[in-house]
């Protein structure tokens, strides 16, 4: 219905401004289709007055009206969430984004499996970077080897976490033994079974058993080729 014919039928309803008023009069008068629209709405009009009787029903009626106004309401949220989706899809991609970011950078103390292969290397030739200094690891401070005999020591950078490693060997002189402190980590990937000691974790590390601790928001890892219970009672003995 375009705007002529909207003016006539409100014309014909008696809603019009005194401006529309002159404005629809003129178009009836110069206009035959748009007269016999204005004769039609009158007729219409007429005859819903005379036959159509209302219904008084209050509660109806408000019922009614709570309803539009519910279904304006959801219109008017359904047309602000579908203007503005695309923001807060965007929005939700870069938190979930940032979020991972931070994980990996700051957030996350876990060591990997993977990280951790290296350590088994007696020498740890492929931890150290021979570009930046070796880092001091306080060991002593948390951990006793006063129980075993130091064969190596190896210190470099893990994931940028500072470590030390030693080679070990135990009051009967048996090698095969290492223990590794990690700085800045609480936790290291496939060494998670329980054992005997509550704060003892265990599990294999390329196939060779080894046993985790924390130690003052750091982690200490001993491993060698011994059954868990022996290496769980090792870790035991270092523990301060």
């Amino acid at each position: 219905m375009n705007r002529e014919v909207e003016l006539v039928h409100a014309l014909a309803d008696g809603e019009v401004t005194p401006v529309e008023e002159a404005e629809a009069k003129r178009l009836v008068e110069s206009d035959p289709n748009l007269r016999a629209e204005f004769e039609w709405a009158k007729a219409l009009k007429s005859s819903m007055v005379a036959n159509c009787k209302p219904i008084a029903n209050d509660e109806a009626w408000k019922r009614c009206v709570g309803r539009l106004d519910d279904l304006d309401r959801v219109a008017k949220a359904e047309s602000f969430v579908g203007k503005w989706a695309w923001v807060f899809c965007g929005a939700l991609l870069l938190m979930i984004f940032a979020g991972g970011i931070v994980s990996r950078t700051v957030g996350s103390r876990t060591v990997s499996s993977t990280q951790i292969a290296g350590l088994l290397d007696p020498t740890g030739s492929g931890l150290v970077d021979a570009k930046r200094v070796a880092p001091e690891v306080k060991t002593a401070d948390f951990v006793s080897l006063s129980g075993f005999t130091p064969t190596s020591r190896v210190t470099g950078y893990l994931d940028n976490r500072p470590f030390v490693r030693f080679g070990l060997r135990d009051q009967l002189g048996l090698g095969g033994l290492a223990v590794v402190m990690i700085q800045g980590a609480d936790r290291i990937e496939g060494l998670d079974q329980p054992t005997s000691h509550v704060d003892i974790r265990a599990g294999r590390l390329n196939d060779v058993n080894a046993v985790t601790w924390p130690v003052q928001g750091n982690t200490c890892i001993l491993f060698g080729e011994r059954p868990t219970d022996e290496l769980v009672a090792l870790a035991q003995d270092m523990m301060k």
